[in-house]
This record gives structure tokens, sequence and C-alpha cells, in this order.
């Protein structure tokens, strides 16, 4: 299965394409208007004509790209395998920090709540929605206050960021809360 050229070669020849195609338009616009002067409409047509007569529109067309190699393939295999593998870790150790009742709250309702021990603040983390905005502050009877959002960078599995929101929220929220872009959604 053939794919599109794609990354610098794409942007390089579709420039060379547009180049191209410009000057074979204003080629053939000027020798148009030499030819046909008296009204524009009339110039505006030929200039199509000719457009269309000389241009060859496989000049333009992107070409496909070679089929990918049985060790790229297997290359590419060997990423999905170890990213699976992170994925795997990071959800056991998450099942690791989580005390019984944040296991049950996470299997029924993907999310866990976390008690900051400095503040006395509750916090939900919900899992189901990336690590982006999944954290929400709650009142007594579990209704959201805010949603902070508060993520590591880089490319770690979701789950380590559900541990280090976890830990930092519990040991420091304030801290959380000083880094974290915090939408009000109700008084507290």
């Amino acid at each position: 299965m053939a794919t599109l050229v794609q990354g610098t070669a794409a942007n390089q020849y579709t420039q060379y394409a547009s180049a191209q195609a410009w000057t074979n338009w204003t080629t053939a616009s000027v020798n148009t208007c030499s030819i046909t002067t008296n009204a524009s409409s009339n110039a505006s047509s030929t200039i199509w004509i000719n457009w269309n007569d000389s241009a060859s529109w496989n000049d333009y067309r992107v070409f496909a790209a070679r089929e990918p190699t049985q060790a790229e393939l297997a290359a590419k295999e060997e990423r999905k395998r170890k990213l699976a593998e992170r994925q795997e870790r990071a959800r056991k150790l998450l099942e690791e920090v989580l005390d019984e009742q944040q296991q049950r709250e996470l299997e029924e309702h993907r999310y866990f709540t976390v008690h900051s021990r400095t503040s006395k603040r509750r916090y939900r983390v919900k899992v189901n929605a990336g690590v982006h905005g999944n954290v929400e502050e709650i009142d007594h009877e579990g209704r959201v206050i805010a949603s902070l959002c508060c993520a590591p960078e880089g490319g770690i599995p979701k789950d380590d960021a559900f541990v280090g929101q976890k830990l930092w929220l519990e040991h420091d929220d304030e801290g959380f809360r000083r880094v974290a872009n915090i939408t009000r959604r109700r008084a507290a």
C-alpha cells in the first residue's frame, strides 16, 4: 500500500510544484495577454484555455512513497511492544499505590479520591480522559468545586502521571495548586 510523501520531501516537492505552476500560469498569462488585448474577459478565457492545454498535470502529482522494509516494520512492532510494556508497568504501579477504597473507585467509576494530608482538601483524579484537566477539587458531598490541570511533560504512560498527581496532591496540594491551571466550577 503506497502512502503520500510526508515531511521535508513533501514540503520541498509542494514548493517546487507550486513554483512550477506559478511559472506556467504567469507565462501563459503574459503570452495570452499579448495576443488578446481587446477585452479582459476574452483574455481571461484564453489564459484558461492555454493553461489547461499546456499544463502537464503529471508534473504536479505527489508521488507515492516506497513500501516500508521488513526491518522498518520490525522496528515499528518493537516500539509498540515496548510501549505496551511501559503501560503495563505503569498500571501495576498505580494499582500498588492505591488503597482498597481508591482501587474500588477506579474499577467502578474510572476515578479515585485523594485526601490531602496538609490542607484537608479532597480531590478526584479521573483516569478516563487523559492527564490534562483530569483533577477535580470536590467538597464533602462529592460536588466539583474546581478543575485543576497539572501534568508532567513528555511521553510517559498515563498511569505514571496519575501516580505522580496522587502523591503530589496527598503530600503537597498547595504546591500542586501553585503550578496548576485552576478553573472554578462553583463556590467552595
